[in-house]
């Protein structure tokens, strides 16, 4: 069976397709615009203090690639540690969360299929420059989140894993 082709696609970092988040820099590198909804990709660079919750995508698969720095992943009440090079997969329905070991860490994440970026896109504001913005003053607007997730069919199960300590 043949499969449809994807047209050519090649994005750099750019200010155009970056946005800061809650303190981290992303970056879409490809989008489900240029993947036919196959899969979208990112450059994340995370801080220490902003990590996620804890998460279940319902219908889309995440693969981390840890470029540099260290990460801990929780998945299903393990831990699992991801130096640089790394690469981790969260299948659908599992629920997880990291931490940023390191002050800052640079990673590419993968959904399957695409969607998710979507939501990111969401709760962001554009970013000013191609650099960490400031830490938040304050807690995340958590009515927003949750709103903005159940859009995207993830669901927040708790609070990200240094809360839990």
């Amino acid at each position: 069976m043949a499969s449809e082709l994807i047209g050519n696609s090649a994005r750099t970092v750019r200010l155009e397709n970056s946005v800061w988040i809650d303190g981290l820099l992303f970056s879409f590198l490809l989008t489900g615009e240029d993947t036919q909804g196959r899969f979208s990709l990112t450059r994340a660079i995370q801080r220490q203090r902003c990590e996620p919750p804890f998460h279940i995508h319902k219908n889309a698969d995440e693969t981390f690639y840890v470029v540099e720095g260290t990460l801990t992943f929780y998945l299903a009440g393990e831990s699992l540690a991801a130096p640089a090079g790394t690469t981790v997969f969260v299948g659908r329905g599992r629920e997880h969360s990291f931490t940023v070991e390191t002050p800052t860490a640079e990673t590419l994440i993968l959904f399957t299929p695409a969607g998710t970026e979507n939501f990111f896109k969401e709760i962001c504001v554009p970013a000013r420059t191609l650099t960490l913005p400031p830490l938040p003053e304050g807690p995340p607007d958590v009515a927003r989140l949750m709103t903005a997730a159940a859009k995207y069919d993830i669901e927040i199960t708790g609070p990200p894993p240094k809360a839990r300590s």
